[in-house]
This record gives C-alpha cells, structure tokens and sequence, in this order.
C-alpha cells in the first residue's frame, strides 16, 4: 500500500476511534455510548475490506461513519441514486440498500457474512445506470 493508501485509511480508523470519545445521550436524547466492541470489529473489518479492493484496483468512496442510538456503527457510501449502509454490531453485520430517492425508493437490506458478501454490494454501488446517469 502506498502513504496516500495509508492516509486514507489512517483517516477512516481515526474516525471510527472518534466514536469511543461519545458519551451516552451523545444524540441530545437517549443515545447509548458506542460500543467499544462494535468500534473494534468495524476497524478490523473496514481496513480487510479496504485492502480488498485497494489490491483488486477498484474505486474507493470514502463512506460517512456514524453511530446507532443502540451504540453500533454505521459506515454509509452514496454514489449517484445509491445508499450503501453497513451496521455493525458486536456479533452481527448487515446491509441496507436504497435504490432511488422518495416514494420510489427500492430498499433492501440483508446479512454480510464474508468480505465477499460486502464485495458484491460495493459492485452493485459502483454500477451507474443509464437512468443514474
């Protein structure tokens, strides 16, 4: 990898480590702190999928980091009509995908069990169509 590699990576971890700095009611309501747990599996996580698809040359977006108010992590990417959001748990991982904006929307959400599995939903985020163009 080379520095311009590392410094976006870098930058992602030290978003994510930022989480460990929010305290309960971080949202002004109820929120709960982020997860230490969450936030280490997401750095784990995130630097195996980054090297992916820096190894396999494709483009990366830089994704919005984020927390739940349940104290899990989200890692959201929009490119054209396309959200990408990834939550991550202690023990579990899982998907939302939007197609489209407003009422039209198509959403999809599922479980991310492999680098493959998030492998294929950044295919689909990177496909622009005709009408996204």
């Amino acid at each position: 990898m080379s520095n311009t590699d590392n410094n976006a990576l870098d930058a992602i971890i030290a978003k994510l480590r930022d989480l460990l700095t929010w305290p309960d009611g971080w949202n002004s309501y109820d929120a709960l702190a982020p997860d230490p747990d969450a936030v280490s599996r997401a750095e784990q996580w995130i630097t195996e999928f980054y090297q992916r698809i820096i190894d396999t040359q494709q483009q990366w977006i830089t994704p919005n980091i984020t927390a739940t108010a349940n104290g899990d992590v989200i890692l959201s990417w929009r490119r054209g009509q396309r959200d990408l959001e990834v939550y991550i748990e202690k023990q579990d991982m899982f998907y939302i995908i939007i197609e489209g904006k407003g009422t039209d929307a198509k959403i999809t959400d599922g479980d991310i069990n492999t680098i493959e599995d998030m492998q294929q939903l950044w295919q689909w985020l990177l496909e622009i169509t005709q009408d996204e163009e």
